[in-house]
C-alpha cells in the first residue's frame, strides 16, 4: 500500500544567496512531500519522483539488486556552505561512481552542511550521485545546531523537525533518530550519537533497539554507522566524555555481533584491527586472500569489530593528535592516515567476504590509502588440492601457476591449499612443489 501526502513547512533561508556566501535570513514556505510504502513483497524496486504535469522526473533509484555483491560508499563531514565546497563533495561521489558504477547506497556519517540555510542541505542532496542512489545519513552535531532543520524522523532527518527550536535556539529532548535497513546480504543500523545515556553510550532506547534489531536480522554482514568516533586519534580522543563513550559503545557493539562500524567527526582517518572490549583481538594477516579478482590482506574469522573513522569528504581537514595513543589504550591497534585531501570509502560484500577500501582524492586522481578484507570462515582443503577434487595432480599445479601469474582467482580455501610453503603467497615455487607431490617425488 502507498500513503502519499503533502504538508507545508517553514524553513530558514538566506535573503540573498551568492553561492560563495549569503546575506540575511528569511523564512520560506515549502511543500514537504511524504510517501510511505508498506506491504512490499518483491526484493527489488526501481523508484523515481517528479511532477508529471511539469515533465520533470528524478533519476531512477534502485532499491535492492540481484547482484551478489553489495556496494556501499561511506562519506562524512562534508560540512558544505558555499558553492565550491559542494563541488568538492560532488567530485568525491563522481569518483566513487566511476570506480564502482554499481553503487547500491551512500552512507553519510554526519555533519552534512554548515550554516542555518535550508538551501545548504538542498544543494548537497541535488547531487546526481545521491539522486540516483539510496542515501542513508546519520545525524552529526551540525544537524543539531541548525534551525533550518525541522523534522525528527530518521530518514528525513536532513529536513529536521523540533531538533532545534528556531525561536529559542534550545534543543528539544528526545532519544535520538535511528533506523536500519537491509541491502541483499548486508544489514546497516544508523545510530544517533547526539543523545547519550548517563553511561556515555547512545541513549538507552537506542541500545535496546539495536540489540533487538541485530538479533532479528539474518544478513551475513552487520554494519553500524554513527557520527561520533568510537576509536580515534583525532581531537575527540582528548575529551574526558569520550572515554566513557568509547568504553560503553565498544562493549555494546561487540555484544551484538557487529562486523564493521563507520564513524566521522574528527576529519582524520583511523581504522582498527578487530577490537573487542577495548583491546585488539585480531590483527590483519600478511596472508593475502582473493576478492573480486584481486588479493587483499585479511582479517580471518575475527572475534572483534573493525572500526573505521573517515576523514572529511569535503573541504575540512584536521591532524592526528600529537599524543596519539587512542586515549591511552595501547592495546588497540590499527592504521592511521593524515588526509591532505577529501576521503571516501567503498565497502563491497558478498557471501565470501567484506572488503573496505579507503581513498583520498586529489583533483581527478584517487589514491587508495587503506584496505582490509574480512572473512568469517574458510573451508579447509588438503595442501596442494587446489581444485578441491580430493587429489593432488598436475591440474592443481597448473592452477596454482596460473594464479601466481594472476591469470586465475582462487577461492579462500583454494588459496590456502595452493600456498604449500606457507609464506602467504602463491607463486611458482608452490606450483613446483605441488607438481612434485603429484608425481610422488615430494610429500606436502
Amino acid at each position: 500500500t502507498a500513503d502519499a501526502y503533502v504538508e507545508e513547512v517553514a524553513r530558514s533561508s538566506a535573503v540573498i544567496d551568492l553561492k560563495l556566501f549569503s546575506v540575511g535570513k528569511k523564512t520560506l514556505a515549502l511543500n514537504h512531500h511524504i510517501i510511505r510504502l508498506s506491504g512490499l513483497e518483491s526484493k527489488y524496486y526501481y523508484l523515481r519522483v517528479g511532477a508529471a504535469d511539469a515533465g520533470w522526473w528524478s533519476p531512477t533509484l534502485k532499491a535492492g539488486s540481484p547482484d551478489p555483491v553489495t556496494t556501499l560508499v561511506h562519506i562524512s563531514d562534508t560540512d558544505a556552505s558555499a558553492g565550491g565546497q559542494y563541488d568538492i563533495t560532488s567530485g568525491v561521489l563522481d569518483c566513487a561512481q566511476f570506480l564502482h558504477p554499481d553503487i547500491d547506497a551512500v552512507i553519510h556519517t554526519g555533519n552534512i552542511a554548515s550554516g542555518n540555510d535550508v538551501l545548504s542541505w538542498q544543494r548537497f542532496l541535488d547531487d546526481p550521485a545521491l539522486l540516483s542512489n539510496a542515501f542513508a545519513p546519520a545525524a552529526g552535531n551540525n544537524e543539531y545546531r541548525s534551525p533550518a532543520l525541522t523534522d525528527n524522523t530518521a530518514v528525513s532527518k536532513l529536513y529536521g523537525d523540533i531538533l532545534v527550536d528556531a525561536q529559542s535556539g534550545t534543543t528539544v529532548p528526545q532519544n535520538g533518530d535511528y533506523y536500519s535497513f537491509d541491502y541483499n546480504n548486508v544489514h546497516v543500523a544508523v545510530l544517533d550519537s547526539g543523545y547519550l545515556s548517563a553511561a556515555g553510550c547512545v541513549s538507552d532506547e537506542q541500545v535496546s533497539w539495536l540489540m533487538d534489531d541485530m538479533s532479528n536480522t539474518a544478513a551475513r554482514w552487520k554494519i553500524v554507522a554513527v557520527h561520533a568516533p568510537v576509536y580515534t586519534n583525532g581531537v575527540t580522543s582528548q575529551a574526558e566524555a569520550y572515554k566513557k563513550y568509547m568504553t560503553s559503545m565498544s562493549m555494546v557493539l561487540s555484544e551484538v555481533g557487529v562486523d564493521l562500524v563507520l564513524c566521522g567527526n574528527d576529519c582524520v582517518y583511523y581504522r582498527t584491527d578487530g577490537v573487542s572490549e577495548n583491546r585488539t583481538t585480531d590483527v590483519v594477516s600478511d596472508v593475502a586472500y582473493p576478492f573480486g579478482g584481486a588479493y587483499y590482506k585479511t582479517l580471518l574469522k575475527p572475534r572483534g569489530v573493525v572500526y573505521s573513522m573517515l576523514g572529511s569528504s569535503g573541504a575540512k581537514s584536521a591532524l592526528q593528535h600529537e599524543r596519539f595513543d587512542v586515549t591511552g589504550l595501547t592495546s588497540v591497534t590499527g592504521v592511521s592516515v593524515d588526509p591532505d585531501s577529501p576521503m571516501f570509502s567503498v565497502i563491497r560484500a558478498d557471501d565470501t567476504g567484506l572488503l573496505l577500501e579507503t581513498y583520498t582524492l586529489t583533483g581527478n586522481n584517487a589514491k587508495r590509502v587503506d584496505s582490509v578484507l574480512i572473512k568469517k570462515s574458510a573451508t579447509a582443503l588438503s595442501p596442494g588440492d587446489v581444485t578441491g577434487d580430493g587429489n593432488v595432480t598436475a591440474a592443481d599445479a597448473r592452477l596454482a601457476l596460473r594464479a601466481s601469474a594472476r591469470l586465475e582467482t582462487l577461492s579462500e580455501a583454494a588459496f590456502a591449499a595452493a600456498d604449500v610453503n606457507g609464506d602467504g603467497n602463491v607463486d611458482a615455487s608452490d606450483a613446483r612443489k605441488i607438481l612434485r607431490a603429484s608425481a610422488k617425488l615430494e610429500v606436502l
